[in-house]
């Protein structure tokens, strides 16, 4: 993991595209979750409740951070893939035993559903995106469209992969 990190930094000031697209710079971001699993394993759950809920609340602040921060004109993976990743880790961490707030939200069945097709609607968020935004939608005088409902198609198509396919 720690390899595979300081490979993602270094490939970001040479090759930018092969640092986001390849698979040894990203698999830290698996291992954090693997390492994680190792020491749950071995005994590293949270025994505190408070512990617990400060943890899950933290991991959904960096998540939420990574989201309102993180933009196209910063350098990724590498040090910028941190914050997501240490606050997926947190929440995965703060469930690991016990029922605090975090896992309360995340078992509302609004989530638990987009979850359920979350794989599905990261095959589909893409083509989506580049077929509705590409210059031969533009080009066919096709109309904009918003992406709120670029979203809306996302998940329908997302569900229908879900329900007939997976």
């Amino acid at each position: 993991a720690v390899v595979s990190f300081a490979y993602a930094q270094r490939l970001l000031a040479v090759r930018p595209g092969d640092a986001f697209y390849l698979v040894l710079p990203r698999a830290w971001e698996l291992l954090t979750g693997s390492l994680l699993a190792i020491w749950l394993h071995r005994g590293g759950a949270i025994a505190s409740g408070w512990l617990r809920n400060a943890a899950g609340g933290l991991g959904i602040a960096l998540i939420a951070a990574s989201i309102v921060l993180l933009n196209e004109r910063m350098s990724f993976p590498g040090m910028t893939a941190l914050l997501p990743c240490l606050g997926a880790g947190l929440v995965l961490w703060s469930g690991s035993v016990g029922c605090g707030p975090v896992q309360q939200l995340l078992s509302l069945p609004p989530l638990v559903w987009v979850g359920k097709v979350s794989y599905s609607l990261y095959l589909w968020h893409w083509p989506v995106l580049a077929f509705v935004n590409s210059a031969g939608w533009q080009g066919h005088g096709l109309p904009f469209v918003p992406l709120p409902l670029q979203f809306a198609l996302m998940l329908l198509l997302a569900w229908l992969s879900w329900r007939f396919v997976e």
